[in-house]
Formats: C-alpha cells, structure tokens, sequence
C-alpha cells in the first residue's frame, strides 16, 4: 500500500497522524526513500521507509464504517479485565502497538466499566488515558475535527453506558 501526501495514516507505535512530505535519504550504497509523518498527539514527526510501511503495518485512518463500529463497542458491556495486573497492563500496551482500533475501543470500555466497579490502580489509570487518547487521536484524523472535541465525543459515548 502506499500513501500520497496528505494521507491520514495510523503508525501502530506511535499512533494517528498525516504524511507531510516524502523525503529521499541517501544510505550506504543506495538513496531510500521515506514517508514523513506529522502525529500530532505526541507532537512529533516519524520517518518511515516507503517499502517497509506495509510489514511495520502503517494503515489507513478508519473509514466511517469501521468508527461506526467503535462506537459499538464502547456502548457495549464491559468485561472484567486480567485480574493480573502485568498481564492486563501488556495486553493493552500490545493492542496499543498493534493499532487495530477496534480493540483499542474495546480496552478503553473495559477500563471504563471497570473503574465503575472499582477504582483504578495509577497503572490502570494510565492505560485508560492511552487508549482514550489513540482512540480519540485517530477519530480527529478520520472527521477532521479538533483533539479535544474527538476526545469530548468519546468519553461523551462511554458516559451513554454509564446511565
């Protein structure tokens, strides 16, 4: 797959973002060539070589049905996480590396409903602002609006299962 500048991408590491530019490289013996990607949650720009983006899983930003699909999945019924904590806190962060939304929206209610049930440990409490924040991140890509209003209509979508 490959990408045009302008392109509203996901880089599973490091998250939602846009290709600003396309960059030659000179390396060894050859001139490789390299997406430039603004992400602008974590305020950085990444490089990635253009015939390594599929194998490192750089994917397009959702499409609507695929959102329509997370949006589901956070009216959904939570389910009760690992009751280890290491175990909880790395299959997260592995979802979270992955970048498929769909489980990222899918830890994101389950941390949710489990802090209904009980509070959360700081660990906890971390993984829940990562995932909401990807989430949201790659939700103001996709609609072309503000962080801070995706991050208002997710956690405006996980307040609907609170009632």
């Amino acid at each position: 797959m490959t990408f045009d500048i302008g392109a509203k991408v996901v880089h599973p590491a490091y998250g939602p973002g846009q290709v600003v530019a396309m960059k030659d490289q000179p390396s060894a013996d050859e001139v490789k060539r390299y997406y430039v990607i603004r992400i602008p949650a974590k305020r950085l720009m990444v490089m990635v070589p253009t015939e390594q983006a599929e194998s490192i899983g750089l994917r397009p930003v959702s499409d609507g049905q695929t959102l329509d699909r997370v949006w589901r999945i956070l009216r959904g019924d939570g389910r009760d996480l690992d009751v280890d904590w290491k175990e909880r806190k790395q299959r997260v962060q592995n979802n979270l590396k992955t970048g498929d939304i769909l489980e990222i929206a899918r830890d994101l209610r389950d941390l949710v409903w489990q802090r209904r049930e009980r509070n959360l440990s700081y660990t906890d409490r971390k993984l829940l602002e990562e995932t909401e924040n990807t989430l949201a991140g790659e939700l103001a890509l996709a609609k072309d609006i503000e962080l801070e209003e995706a991050l208002k209509r997710v956690r405006s979508r996980l307040r609907e299962t609170e009632s």
